[in-house]
């Protein structure tokens, strides 16, 4: 038959056995669920540590219905609690709490069952945003950290080649965490590649493999000014995702100035130690997938 194609239904967890480097957590819902359970800082209070992720994680062990358990381990059941059930139980929280603690005034978030229910653990409502956002930037950083390791083509190139085979006859499904696959095949529909053009004419298909230049801008002025501020450019595709951490922890990088090319972190006290020696790691993607990763130190 012509025109023949074949559909690809990849499952969550499928590309998740491969090599990752040893700061690469995998982003499966074990390891995730993990590192979402570990301690948090409460920067509200100088550094103390808060655990109700891991409090709630442990109470739900204990009254969750065992027969609630993961089908697919045997011996005896245990119930199943992974980091969705955490985060759905920190949102509700989050809301019944404006009710218990009497400061709900507006009745379009008033969680109208939150009166017939009581809390049965104890927690603070004023760190629980704190937590929430720290919980969402650890699966970020989980996942961007695997696709950033396998969104460079020159490092796995065997990985690209073996989708990239398929891509004109083939149609994929992905329904896990990592956009790589995507990545990979590029813009294929029903075999043809696809893109957009403004004006009619003849176009040609080229090829980048050259990766996006990162440079430091004031670097000596970085502690003295409160901020680290790197240029990004790439010549051909252009940029299309940057991660930057300070000492291994994410770091928010912004364009303050959209007709500059600088990337800027201004420097927090509650997130970044005063008086010390940081380093910082910088990296930037381009559309074709090349990437580029320096390191730089400064003190502040």
């Amino acid at each position: 038959m012509e025109n023949n194609r074949t559909t690809f239904l990849i499952g969550a967890g499928t590309p998740l056995d491969l090599v990752l480097p040893q700061d690469v957590i995998k982003p499966s819902t074990t390891e995730i669920t993990n590192d979402v359970r570990r301690v948090y800082t409460d920067y509200l209070t100088q550094g103390d540590t808060i655990t109700i992720v891991d409090d709630i994680y442990n109470w739900l062990m204990k009254n969750y219905p065992p027969d609630r358990s993961n089908p697919y381990v045997g011996g005896t059941p245990t119930p199943y609690i992974h980091f969705e059930h955490l985060f759905h139980v920190l949102e509700m929280l989050d809301a019944y709490s404006w009710v218990w603690s009497r400061n709900s005034k507006n009745p379009n978030l008033y969680p109208v069952f939150a009166p017939f229910v009581q809390p049965n653990i104890s927690f603070d409502t004023n760190t629980l945003s704190s937590v929430m956002d720290q919980f969402i930037l650890r699966i970020m950083d989980i996942v961007n950290g695997y696709d950033s390791n396998f969104l460079n083509y020159h490092t796995n190139e065997w990985y690209w080649k073996f989708y990239q085979q398929f891509a004109k006859d083939s149609d994929f499904f992905v329904l896990n965490y990592d956009a790589t696959i995507e990545k990979a095949i590029g813009t294929y529909e029903d075999g043809f590649m696809k893109t957009r053009i403004r004006e009619l004419g003849t176009y040609t298909v080229a090829v980048d493999t050259v990766p996006p230049e990162i440079t430091p801008v004031g670097k000596n002025t970085w502690g003295r000014n409160g901020k680290v501020v790197y240029r990004l450019k790439d010549k051909e595709t252009g940029i299309r995702a940057y991660r930057g951490t300070i000492d291994g922890k994410f770091a928010l990088f912004g364009r303050p100035n959209l007709t500059k090319s600088h990337w800027e972190c201004k420097l927090d006290p509650k997130h970044v130690k005063k008086g010390v020696r940081h380093t910082v790691v910088m990296t930037a993607t381009d559309d074709c997938g090349n990437e580029t990763t320096v390191r730089d130190t400064f003190v502040w």
